[in-house]
C-alpha cells in the first residue's frame, strides 16, 4: 500500500472519533451573548474554543488561545521568519430557531445525514481539518512551516475574532477557510451597501429614483452606468433593496456586488451622476473583492486533490458570499458544500452528510499532504497597484487623467506639503476629469497641531469639499505631545462617512509616537487609508515599517505609500513592501518670467519657477505599474 493510499485509510478510519468531537462541540450553544470582560462574544463561544483547543491538546497538538477570542492548534516547530499554514475556520454559530426534529444541540444521524446547530456552519468541517492534520501528524509527515488549524469565535456576527488575531499575529504564507462550497474558490466579489436619503419635501424624487434604477432594472447596474464584469467574477449585481424612515429622512438602501474590476470609489462616483440634487448617498458597508491568483501554484495543489477525489472536471470557481478570506491575507475558500447543496445551514435542521463529512476529511487531509511537498516562498494574491497623483493645480489634474493615473489628491502650495485647494479649482477639476479626487485638509504648513479656529476652517472646508463633488478628504490632526488628536480625528471619518466619501490620514500619521496603536484605533474608527513613508524621512528608508504594516493590518485599512516615489523605485517599493498603492507627483519645473526681477524673487527652488506634475513620467509610471 503506498503512501497516499495508507492517509486514505487512516482517514476514513478516523470519522468515528471525529462524530465524537463534533457531538462535544455541538453540545455548546455558541451563540454571541452579552460581551464580558473574559468572554468578550459571550459565554457560549468562549466556552467552545476553550472545548476545541482541549480536543487538540487531547489530540497532541500546541495550542494557544488569544484573549477568549480565538486560537489555533498548531503542528511543527516555529520558524525564525514566522511563516506558516493557516486553516481558518469558527465554532460560533447563528441563534437556534424553532422547527427542529431533532435537539439542535444534539449530533443526530439519520438518513445517512448529522444533525445539528453547527455540524455544517462550521463546526463539523474545522474539526474535520483538525482530524485529518491528526492523521498526518501521526503519519510522521513533515511540513517546511507549521501548521495551524484556527478556531475564530466571532465569525456570525462581524469577524473581529480574526481582525483580533492579526493584531497578535502574522498573516499565514497560504492557507483556507472550510467554510463556502467545492471546488476551489479563488476569489470574493467586492460587496458595498449603500443609502441614499432625502428629506420629506424630496420624498418624491426618492421615489422615482429607486423605481427607475433600482426595482424596475436589470438588477445589473446598467441604468446606473456600473454595469461591471470581468472575466473571474461576471455581471455585477444589484440586491438587497430596502425603504424605510430614520430621522425625519426618507431612505432607499441596496447592496451591489461587485467585481474586481472596478473599485468601491468609482462605484460611488458613478451612481452620484444620477442621485436627486440635494440628496445624500452614504456608505453603510464595504468589502472589497479577494482575488487570488488561480494559476498559483496553492490553488492548482488543492484544485488537483479536489478534481482527483471528487470531480476531474470541475474548475476553480468565484463567489458572491463573504468568509475569512475577506480580512486574513493569502487565504482562499475551501470547501465544504458540494454543488447542489444549499440552504442548510443557519436554518432548523441544518445537516451534512455522513459520506459527504468523510470525503472532506480526505480531500483535506489529501491537500495537506501535497502541502507538505511545497517549499516555495508566498506568492501572494493578484494585486491592481493604484497610482494617486499628488497634485498642486487643475494642470496637473488633467494631466493625471491623461497619463492614466487612477487617483488625484488635491492640494495648492505643494512646496509646503501640500495645503487645502481653491474650491474654484476642485470645481473646476470635477467638471473635467472622472478619476476619484482627495482633497487636501492642511490650512498651513508646518506640523498638526492646530488650535480651535483652525480645526472649525478645517471642518467648513471639508463640508465645502465633500459637497462639490471630492471623493474623500485627507488631513491628520495630532496632540502636542505627538499623539493623535483622537476627537478631531473621529469626527472627520464620520463626516467623510456621511457623505460616502474616503477618509485618509495624510502623513501626519509619521509624526505619531506610537505608530502600531494608532493603526488599531483608526481601523476600529472605519478610516479608509493612510498616506505614509513608514515613518521613515522618505519611503525607502521606511520600506521595513510598510512591509510589517501591509502584511499585518492590510486587510483593514489601505496602505498608501509616499514621499520620494519616483519611476527609479516604483517596482523596489513593491517587491519590497507589497503594498497595492503608491503616491507621487513625479515633478518637473516650469518657468514664469515674472518671477524674478532684479533683487526681487519668488522663487522658492533652484530648480525652476514653479513645480507641475510631469505628463510622460505619469505615463512611464502607470506603464510601470501595469
Amino acid at each position: 500500500m503506498g503512501i497516499r493510499e495508507d492517509l486514505v485509510k487512516a482517514l476514513e478510519e478516523i470519522q468515528p472519533e471525529l462524530h465524537k468531537a463534533i457531538e462535544r462541540l455541538v453540545a455548546i450553544e455558541s451563540v454571541r451573548g452579552e460581551s464580558l470582560p473574559e468572554a468578550p462574544y459571550g459565554e457560549g463561544p468562549k466556552q467552545a474554543l476553550l472545548e476545541v483547543l482541549a480536543l487538540a491538546e487531547e489530540l497532541g497538538f500546541e495550542t494557544k488561545n488569544l484573549d477568549n477570542k480565538i486560537g489555533y492548534a498548531q503542528y511543527g516547530d516555529a520558524r525564525e521568519d514566522g511563516e506558516y499554514y493557516g486553516i481558518f475556520g469558527h465554532v460560533d454559530v447563528m441563534p437556534l430557531g424553532t422547527g427542529w426534529e431533532s435537539p439542535a444541540l444534539k449530533a443526530t444521524k439519520r438518513d445517512g445525514k448529522l444533525f445539528g446547530r453547527g455540524v455544517l456552519d462550521n463546526k463539523g468541517p474545522i474539526l474535520s481539518n483538525l482530524f485529518a492534520l491528526y492523521v498526518l501528524k501521526e503519519k510522521g509527515i513533515q511540513f517546511d512551516r507549521p501548521i495551524r488549524i484556527v478556531f475564530g469565535t466571532n465569525e456570525e456576527t462581524g469577524f473581529g475574532c480574526v481582525k483580533h488575531y492579526l493584531t497578535k499575529e502574522q498573516p499565514p504564507t497560504f492557507g483556507w477557510t472550510p467554510d463556502c462550497k467545492w471546488p476551489v474558490v479563488y476569489g470574493e466579489r467586492g460587496r458595498l451597501k449603500v443609502r441614499l436619503s432625502t428629506s420629506l419635501e424630496q420624498i418624491s424624487a426618492l421615489y422615482d429614483f429607486t423605481n427607475q434604477y433600482l426595482l424596475h432594472t436589470t438588477h445589473q447596474g446598467v441604468e446606473l452606468g456600473i454595469n461591471y464584469s470581468d472575466e473571474d467574477f461576471g455581471m455585477m449585481q444589484l440586491r438587497g433593496y430596502t425603504v424605510g424612515i430614520e430621522e425625519e429622512r426618507h431612505f432607499v438602501e441596496w447592496t451591489m456586488s461587485y467585481p474586481a474590476s472596478v473599485t468601491k470609489e468609482q462605484l460611488l462616483f458613478d451612481i452620484r451622476k444620477h442621485i436627486p440634487e440635494g440628496s445624500r448617498l452614504e456608505e453603510i458597508s464595504s468589502w472589497k473583492p479577494v482575488l487570488y491568483d488561480k494559476d498559483s501554484i496553492y490553488v492548482q495543489t488543492l484544485q488537483k486533490v479536489y478534481q482527483e477525489v471528487v470531480d476531474g472536471n470541475a474548475p476553480p470557481v468565484t463567489t458572491t458570499g463573504g468568509t475569512y478570506a475577506k480580512i486574513i491575507p493569502n487565504i482562499i475558500a475551501y470547501g465544504p458544500s458540494f454543488p447542489g447543496q444549499r440552504d442548510i445551514a443557519h436554518l432548523p435542521n441544518e445537516w451534512i452528510g455522513i459520506e459527504d463529512l468523510k470525503v472532506n476529511t480526505i480531500i483535506y487531509g489529501l491537500a495537506l499532504y501535497e502541502l507538505s511537498f511545497i517549499t516555495t516562498s508566498l506568492e501572494g494574491e493578484r494585486r491592481m497597484t493604484i497610482l494617486e497623483i499628488c497634485a498642486g493645480g487643475i494642470e496637473d489634474c488633467i494631466n493625471a487623467q491623461a497619463a492614466g493615473a487612477n487617483r488625484i489628491e488635491l492640494n495648492s502650495a505643494l512646496h509646503l506639503g501640500g495645503l487645502s485647494p481653491s474650491l474654484a479649482v476642485l470645481t473646476q477639476a470635477v467638471k473635467k476629469i472622472d478619476i476619484p479626487i482627495i482633497c487636501m485638509v492642511r490650512p498651513r504648513g508646518a506640523g498638526f497641531c492646530y488650535n480651535k479656529l483652525e480645526k472649525e476652517v478645517m471642518f467648513e472646508d471639508a463640508k465645502i469639499f465633500l459637497e462639490a463633488g471630492a471623493k474623500g478628504l485627507a488631513f491628520g490632526f495630532l496632540t502636542p505631545e505627538g499623539n493623535m488628536d483622537w476627537d478631531a480625528t473621529k469626527k472627520m471619518i464620520e463626516l467623510c462617512k456621511e457623505y460616502g466619501a474616503d477618509s485618509v490620514v495624510h502623513r501626519a500619521f509619521d509624526c505619531v509616537k506610537n505608530p502600531e496603536e494608532t493603526l488599531e484605533r483608526l481601523i476600529e474608527l472605519g478610516c479608509t487609508r493612510i498616506l505614509t513613508s513608514g515613518q521613515g524621512k522618505n519611503i525607502m528608508s521606511g520600506l521595513e515599517n510598510l512591509a510589517k504594516w501591509q502584511k499585518q493590518y492590510g486587510k483593514q485599512i489601505e496602505f498608501l505609500g509616499g514621499c520620494g516615489v519616483s519611476l527609479a523605485n516604483l517596482t523596489e517599493i513593491l517587491e519590497k513592501t507589497g503594498l497595492e498603492q503608491l503616491h507621487g507627483s513625479f515633478k518637473s519645473w516650469a518657468v514664469d518670467p515674472t518671477t524674478t526681477n532684479g533683487e526681487v524673487s519668488y522663487r522658492y527652488s533652484d530648480s525652476g519657477d514653479y513645480d507641475l506634475c510631469h505628463l510622460e513620467s505619469m505615463k512611464e509610471a502607470v506603464n510601470i505599474l501595469k
